[in-house]
């Protein structure tokens, strides 16, 4: 099971970047797992702890298993280049 990771959606739409910090910091051993966990089997070891902290930090989806995790669950659009 995946766990839930609180996202400040509310803090962010008031460009409150402090509680935005504190949120997902607060929430760094979640992010963790839950990136653990979703990519499971990748060959990458450590960087795949950090997937989901990539991917709120600076978009980048650089985890075939994680890209697939969030076209499964309608987040991001399937990816062209893979199919290159």
């Amino acid at each position: 099971m995946i766990p839930t990771i609180d996202y400040p959606e509310e803090a962010i739409e008031l460009e409150d970047w402090l509680n935005v910090y504190n949120t997902l910091a607060d929430n760094r051993f979640e992010a963790m797992e839950a990136s653990e966990e979703i990519t499971k089997g990748e060959e990458y070891g450590s960087a795949n702890s950090m997937v989901i902290n990539d991917y709120i930090d600076v978009g980048s989806v650089y985890n075939d298993y994680f890209r697939e995790f969030l076209e499964e669950n309608g987040i991001e659009a399937p990816d062209q280049r893979r199919l290159e």
